[in-house]
């Protein structure tokens, strides 16, 4: 869709087609085409200086307007100075015009952005993170270097660091100034130009690219402002590539081109081809720059030998109960059920990251049916997910799963005598699906009626 076309005649432009103008996608275009800019685009070539130029004019006239009619209410003493007159669209209004020399802000302009930045050293811990990042940098490119490395100093004590997850704040993804990936995007703007450390960069990349790793950037809007922070801060594309090195065990695995070029390699080996040298895995990388991949090693085994395996990410357990005279009772190997005898299911999941797409399979044995219960999706204190009874195992699809500690529990009835594997359960991120996890299957011995 030509941008031109949907920009208003006053230079704004309205959330959709006809509609009225709004201020924040108009800024929010205004800022996309700015950080083109600042990449070193020639925006000309593309038509986007006039768009520019046109929408600049509606940031500067709303910010204008916003401060004079602050004065006249002050002048008639119904607010004074000294309040916060602050606002995440004044806040932003101040980071899209940090990008702009000053020669093009007019007199009444400047009036009007320093009283709003000495309002920003005074209020800005109580916004937002990404709202405190952008004013560091309003404040730090327009020379106030002290304050805003005051406020990174605090945005960086703030911060959850994690040498294989990254370095992250709290966000809470509610409002447009509070979205997780924009708002690290700005943590990478901001710790770059500010600090410009290349450990703090490295692991506040990593971070937007382990949550790409596991979920789908939410939107356009996201995903715009997660390659611009990548573009700005990152190292240019690699003119040469070099293959990497694999080793397994003693075993050079040679990668070819074809390989090399879709990151995806397959290596079979059969019967005495085997063997426990195998369980090391080497790989150097010889080019200078960072990536990460994953391996699945497959194979056959009878159910009950297979163990429980888990993810440093993703971790689940599963245990079974008894009713016995209105309490539940553990099971395990010894345990005897009998015909007609309620067993309750429970499955503990802990997530240490946040994910999307995650599906949990159940399996159970021949000698137990479910309940009365019916597929469909189920809720509990904020944590949703889709529950399916299949022939031999229960399925649950969760669409998201952020990181933290979750029970799922659910009921069988016995009805079949016999001995019985009762199968594993086994979660994993179908967006990643080297994140995953299984639990130990169980042996059953189901008698008669009691």
């Amino acid at each position: 869709m030509d941008i031109k076309k949907l920009q208003l005649p006053n230079g704004g432009f309205s959330w959709m087609p006809g509609g009225a103008i709004n201020q924040y996608i108009t800024q929010l275009i205004t800022e996309k085409i700015l950080h083109l800019q600042n990449l070193g685009i020639d925006i000309s070539k593309y038509g986007l200086d006039d768009i520019l130029k046109k929408s600049e004019t509606i940031v500067q006239s709303e910010f204008i307007n916003r401060y004079n009619k602050l004065k006249i209410d002050i002048e008639q003493g119904k607010d004074r100075y000294e309040a916060n007159h602050l606002s995440s669209l004044i806040i932003h209004q101040l980071y899209i015009n940090s990008f702009i020399k000053n020669s093009r802000y007019s007199d009444t302009y400047k009036e009007a952005h320093q009283f709003y930045l000495n309002q920003c050293i005074t209020y800005f811990d109580q916004y937002s993170i990404a709202c405190q990042g952008m004013i560091a940098l309003a404040l730090y490119r327009s020379g106030d270097t002290v304050n805003a490395e005051k406020i990174m100093e605090i945005l960086n004590g703030k911060a959850y660091k994690d040498e294989s997850l990254g370095m992250s704040w709290d966000y809470a993804p509610w409002y447009w100034y509070t979205q997780p990936i924009e708002s690290q995007s700005i943590m990478i703007e901001a710790f770059h130009e500010i600090k410009n450390d290349k450990q703090t960069d490295a692991l506040l990349k990593r971070w937007l690219l382990k949550n790409k790793e596991a979920n789908r950037w939410i939107s356009t809007k996201a995903t715009a402002s997660a390659i611009y922070a990548l573009l700005m801060v990152g190292d240019k594309m690699p003119v040469k590539y070099e293959p990497f090195e694999i080793m397994i065990g003693k075993e050079n695995l040679y990668v070819n081109e074809m390989e090399s070029k879709s990151g995806y390699i397959h290596k079979q080996w059969i019967g005495t081809d085997i063997e426990k040298s195998k369980a090391s895995i080497k790989i150097e990388n010889p080019n200078d720059y960072q990536t990460w991949g994953s391996m699945t090693w497959q194979y056959f085994e009878n159910i009950e030998k297979a163990g429980a395996s888990e993810n440093e990410s993703l971790s689940l357990h599963k245990t079974m109960f008894k009713e016995v005279a209105g309490q539940k009772v553990q099971l395990n190997d010894s345990s005897i059920i009998h015909v007609g005898d309620k067993i309750t299911i429970c499955l503990a999941i802990e997530a240490k990251r946040d994910m999307e797409y995650v599906f949990l399979k159940d399996y159970r044995c021949s000698g137990f049916e479910p309940g009365k219960e019916l597929s469909g999706y189920k809720w509990d204190n904020g944590f949703s997910y889709f529950e399916s009874f299949r022939d031999a195992s229960t399925q649950f699809f969760f669409d998201k799963l952020k990181s933290g500690k979750y029970t799922i529990e659910y009921s069988l009835y016995a009805n079949l005598k016999g001995s019985y594997n009762n199968g594993y359960a086994n979660i994993e991120c179908m967006y990643a699906p080297f994140i995953r996890s299984r639990t130990q299957s169980m042996l059953i011995t189901i008698e008669g009626d009691n």
